[in-house]
């Protein structure tokens, strides 16, 4: 399976961000073997330095989930190998974190165009476009994304 995470958070500066995800990298390097992938992660239009780690065991996402705890993230992506994705999602209760999985769809290849049409979605360093989803959530982000682009065709017509 393959993990995206990062460690860095909106509020520091770039240099912080850069000194956590070098550390992160370490870790998760000498504590399983894996050396990380950087990709663009983006939430909420928001863009961060992020990691996808290939060959990650189910054994392995309790380093994972401490990781992440450790770098105070509100969550992270796990992709199973048979493409369904899951959402670990931070809960501090009591001065531990407890880290709650949902099921959030497919690992799916889409265009920029209706990557944009997510709250979340992964770029590569080759420019590929990921998002975890629904097939019903890509038909409406595709029909959307597409409305969009006729929308301004149209109107780029009227002014022709």
């Amino acid at each position: 399976m393959k993990v995206i995470i990062t460690a860095s958070r909106k509020h520091l500066s770039v240099a912080e961000n850069a000194e956590r995800n070098s550390i992160l990298l370490e870790h998760v390097e000498l504590r399983l073997g894996l050396t990380g992938q950087p990709v663009t992660g983006f939430w909420e239009g928001e863009s961060e330095q992020s990691f996808i780690f290939h060959g990650v065991r189910a054994d392995d996402l309790h380093i994972m989930a401490s990781l992440a705890d450790h770098y105070r993230q509100d969550a992270f992506l796990v992709v199973a190998d048979d493409g369904r994705s899951y959402l670990f999602s931070a809960n501090p209760q009591n001065g531990v974190t407890v880290w709650s999985r949902s099921d959030i769809g497919d690992w799916q290849q889409v265009s920029a165009r209706v990557a944009k049409e997510f709250s979340g979605y992964t770029v590569t360093r080759d420019g590929k476009h990921y998002v975890a989803c629904t097939h019903a959530e890509r038909v409406r982000a595709e029909r959307k994304s597409l409305s969009v682009m006729t929308a301004a065709a149209m109107e780029a017509v009227a002014y022709a």
